[in-house]
């Protein structure tokens, strides 16, 4: 009788399941090659993230250093480093001026531009002297930035354009100057009569271009200023309306003949336009001090009874000074942020 128990079917299940295992491996190992190439994928793709970030995150940094290369360097680096050169040079003071009368000094950043009635000089405050040129004027009025001052004489026709150094330019212009001008950037504006207009303003760039030109038909222009950044431009004027004055503030673009903001003063002469202070402009007018500021044109007012007799700033405060009017002894001084909000009294 066959023995039956002594047969199994063990060695043939054991080949079957090495087989099952060699087709597992082999399903494995071809699978393998898909998961990398997967892999490959996602990587190039996260590769390509990193750049496109790297290349966005590059090109803010390029903007935000130009436009800090444009607020720190509005002249351009040769200026800049110039200029500061000149601020660190020490001498002595006091300083004796050339010429018999000082009419005016400005400080602008580490330098004092002085105005006589025959030289414009500038000295560093370590007492050094930078710059002493002859003006020609007998009656000369300077109006100043941080990077240039203009010299010219109201009612004539020939203006001078000073760097920190060196005469920049200077010519025989058409009409006679009303007032001028000049922007932190190096960009300057002139005020002068016209045969066709009541007056006209001309604004040129600091490489004296011309940029913009505005004719007025009726209204007598007053002052003058530009904004730091050189591209707005404004103006004062004046007109008589039923016996007393009318004045107007305009804020213009470069980019048309229409102003962008206006306003308007009845019964007041405004006879100055402060740009010092970089975030607006000072108006000053009998009986009180208007800041307009460049960005949203936001107005503050400041009135006062006292007669205003002299103004000045600096880059982060501005002083006025007034009296009474029978009475000069009796003198007041208010002080003004950048943002035009009373500082003390």
């Amino acid at each position: 009788m066959p023995d039956y128990r002594k047969k199994t079917h063990k060695p043939s299940i054991i080949k079957r399941t090495n087989a099952d295992i060699k087709m597992r491996r082999k399903a494995q190992e071809d699978v393998k090659p898909e998961e990398g190439k997967l892999r490959v994928v996602k990587g190039n793709k996260r590769r390509k993230q990193a750049r496109t970030r790297g290349f966005l995150i590059a090109i803010l940094l390029i903007v935000a250093t130009v436009v800090l290369v444009n607020f720190l360097l509005p002249t351009g680096i040769g200026d800049f480093v110039k200029n500061r050169s000149y601020s660190l040079k020490s001498g002595e003071f006091p300083a004796e001026l050339v010429g018999s009368d000082s009419l005016h000094i400005s400080k602008q950043g580490s330098l004092f531009y002085t105005l006589t009635d025959t030289n414009l000089e500038v000295y560093s405050v370590g007492g050094k002297k930078v710059l002493s040129s002859a003006h020609g004027f007998s009656a000369p009025v300077m109006r100043t930035s941080p990077t240039r001052a203009i010299v010219y004489e109201q009612g004539g026709n020939v203006f001078k354009l000073f760097g920190v150094d060196k005469l920049i330019a200077g010519s025989e212009i058409e009409g006679n100057i009303i007032s001028a001008n000049v922007s932190r950037n190096g960009s300057y504006a002139i005020a002068t009569t016209s045969k066709e207009y009541a007056s006209k303003v001309t604004v040129y760039s600091k490489s004296s271009k011309m940029l913009f030109e505005w004719n007025s038909s009726v209204e007598i222009v007053s002052d003058v200023a530009i904004s730091p950044n050189g591209k707005k431009l404004a103006v004062s004027v004046f007109t008589g309306e039923n016996g007393q004055y009318v004045s107007k503030i305009y804020i213009f673009n470069y980019d048309s003949v229409t102003p962008i903001f206006t306003s308007e003063y009845k019964g007041k002469l405004i006879y100055s336009l402060d740009t010092q202070i970089n975030t607006g402009i000072y108006a000053l007018f009998d009986g009180g001090m208007d800041f307009i500021s460049w960005n949203k044109f936001i107005k503050k007012e400041f009135s006062t009874d006292y007669a205003i007799r002299m103004y000045r700033s600096t880059s982060t405060l501005s002083v006025l000074a007034s009296s009474r009017s029978n009475d000069k002894k009796d003198t007041k001084l208010n002080a003004f942020t950048t943002s035009g909000n009373p500082s003390f009294e």
